[in-house]
């Protein structure tokens, strides 16, 4: 996967960044020295994230926010 296409995937969700900084987060403790293109690959290569982060708007499937909601 290259650079361009790890950045179309990265702004599917609400806030990337947040995404990319958690997961580089997660991976301190036990790959100190990774580079960034890693946490890159790995949030591309799995769908980890789309379970724990919200979608952009553009991205989120029709009545994905419709369901039991909690007040």
């Amino acid at each position: 996967m290259n650079e361009q296409d790890l950045k179309q995937k990265l702004l599917r969700f609400q806030n990337p960044l947040e995404v990319v900084r958690d997961q580089w987060l997660n991976e301190q403790g036990t790959a100190l020295d990774e580079e960034r293109g890693h946490v890159l690959c790995t949030l591309a290569d799995t769908r980890d994230a789309e379970q724990d982060y919200e979608l952009g708007e553009a991205f989120r499937k029709p009545g994905q926010d419709e369901g039991v909601r909690m007040c």
